[in-house]
């Protein structure tokens, strides 16, 4: 699971916080494997699941946005996108990123309590 949500649902927990790196409303594209397929060819269910992995993301977005409207879990997310590579190299955009989650974070402190706060 890239994003491990039933996995913790499965645990029982039931107040969960979930740290997304993405806006809302990001969709993950398939990803080119040709590589993958070179390297792995003898694992045929590896290279299903790498090729299958963009719509396991998807799901488990919508159910978190299902989730987030019903109010059983709390969503922090970027308030807006970065160019950020995924191993980011620049000091300055990885600063960028990390001031808007502070800012993000802060913007939504009461909010996260009064979720915390909540009886289940």
């Amino acid at each position: 699971d890239s994003i491990p949500l039933e996995f913790m649902r499965q645990k029982g927990y039931r107040r969960t916080v979930v740290v997304l790196t993405q806006v809302a409303g990001y969709i993950k594209k398939p990803e080119k494997l040709m590589l993958v397929n070179l390297m792995y060819k003898k694992y045929p269910e590896f290279i299903h699941a790498m090729e299958t992995r963009h719509d396991r993301y998807n799901a488990t977005l919508k159910q978190i946005e299902e989730l987030e409207k019903s109010g059983d879990i709390f969503v922090f997310r970027p308030s807006r996108k970065v160019n950020i590579k995924r191993l980011e190299r620049n000091a300055a955009t990885i600063l960028e990123m990390y001031e808007l989650g502070r800012h993000d974070a802060y913007e939504k402190l009461s909010a996260l309590q009064a979720f915390l706060n909540t009886k289940s």
